[in-house]
């Protein structure tokens, strides 16, 4: 039996149950994961590229119940975690990409968090590729002054790296495997960016940035009502959410729920169920 969390916010933990298992079941269905499994179902988003930062049309007002929800549904259908730890136990959470095992591990990682596009014969050439990037932005890098210029340039000059060739097509690094990169690199300062959640947003190092902001607009709400219902957000975290990594992942595992996998996080309409 799935155990539930110390929780002081999410009063629905026998449902909560019920409702990760039928969500497992429903996996099979690629096209939409939970038809058929009496879970309210909703496309959230049009897919309309955004036109400035803060211009999206995903809703930044997220409640600490929405956070909690997801981070349960995320800990327990996924193993994710599990080789991120692996990654973070054998860079000691400090990436560098002159050692050659370091950016192996980061490779393997990225393919079990599904950067396909990466393949096993690639891994000789892109550790020198990788090596050569982080060279030549070192200094922006441990600097650490991600502003929103850096921020760009980090993102684009990773994302057009080559990861193979032939005389079909060419592969590049791309943008997924590059925000994980950077999520990996610095876990508090950026976040993974998966192919649905980049239907709002331009394909590229801005439209990178514009999720960046969202992101951080989101936690500013979560905090926001911390204070208003006098909890500590440390306080939260220590309770709810075992293994914190950053803010910026408990926002990646909320948008895993909500938009990779289609599910809408309704309060009222899961509470009301927990009666049974």
């Amino acid at each position: 039996m799935v155990k539930t969390p110390n929780n002081r916010f999410n009063r629905t933990a026998p449902f909560v149950t019920v409702c990760a298992a039928r969500f497992a079941r429903s996996r099979t269905n690629r096209a939409n994961p939970l038809r058929g499994t009496g879970l309210p179902v909703k496309r959230m988003f049009c897919g309309r590229f955004a036109r400035g930062i803060g211009d999206s049309m995903i809703s930044k007002n997220i409640s600490i119940f929405d956070l909690v929800f997801a981070h349960y549904i995320y800990k327990h259908l996924t193993q994710y975690d599990d080789s991120l730890s692996e990654l973070f136990r054998v860079t000691e959470k400090r990436i560098d990409f002159t050692k050659k095992d370091h950016v192996l591990s980061l490779l393997i990682w990225l393919n079990k968090w599904g950067c396909r596009n990466i393949s096993k014969k690639s891994y000789v050439n892109l550790v020198s590729e990788l090596t050569n990037w982080w060279e030549s932005k070192y200094e922006i890098i441990y600097n650490g002054i991600f502003s929103k210029e850096n921020v760009i340039e980090l993102f684009d000059s990773l994302s057009q790296i080559v990861v193979s060739t032939n005389d079909i097509k060419t592969i590049h690094f791309g943008p997924t495997a590059t925000s994980k990169t950077l999520f990996a690199i610095f876990p508090k300062h950026f976040i993974p960016w998966d192919k649905k959640i980049r239907e709002e947003y331009m394909d590229c190092g801005i439209g990178y940035y514009s999720y960046l902001y969202d992101s951080l607009e989101m936690i500013k709400s979560i905090k926001k009502e911390c204070r208003e219902k006098k909890i500590k957000w440390e306080t939260v975290k220590n309770e709810e959410f075992k293994g914190y990594i950053s803010d910026l992942k408990l926002i990646d595992e909320f948008m895993w729920v909500i938009k990779s996998n289609a599910f809408q996080i309704n309060k009222n309409e899961i509470t009301s169920m927990c009666r049974y």
